[in-house]
């Protein structure tokens, strides 16, 4: 006999409504960073070369969504990891969060062949949708595990 499926609560759906919030949210959010670099400032923002043979490339609106909606997934996918494995989730994905946010400013840091702005803008990118997941999925997340 198979097991009974798991009714979905209306906290359950209420916490999805909120985590595609967060993802719609970082979207924007990058979105946003990306339209006033590009027609605000007038930089026309490419991704860092990292080998002697690679050169930039132009960072267009829609690799900008697919690389924030990547992001997002990921972030919802450890959270939800987290939920069930880690004593305290909340506190374990701020802190984790953090740590890959930190981390992924090196890359705009670390190439080569792009403007001093259109690194500031590259950062100020991850940053915003850093921010917004670290803040909007942790609000989701349970504060300790539920055995």
């Amino acid at each position: 006999m198979s097991p009974a499926p798991l009714l979905e609560t209306s906290t359950t759906r209420s916490i999805k409504r909120q985590r595609l919030g967060a993802i719609a949210a970082a979207v924007a959010a990058a979105l946003s960073v990306w339209l006033i670099a590009r027609y605000g400032a007038g930089v026309h923002l490419r991704t860092p070369a990292f080998s002697a043979t690679q050169v930039p490339s132009s960072l267009n609106f829609g690799f900008v969504i697919i690389t924030s909606l990547i992001a997002a997934a990921l972030g919802w996918g450890l959270l939800a990891v987290l939920e069930r494995t880690a004593n305290r989730p909340r506190r374990v994905w701020t802190i984790t969060a953090a740590v890959v946010l930190l981390l992924s400013l090196s890359m705009p840091l670390s190439g080569h062949g792009i403007s001093s702005t259109n690194k500031f803008s590259l950062l100020c990118m991850h940053l915003t949708v850093g921010i917004v997941l670290i803040v909007f999925l942790g609000r989701t997340a349970t504060v300790t595990r539920q055995s």
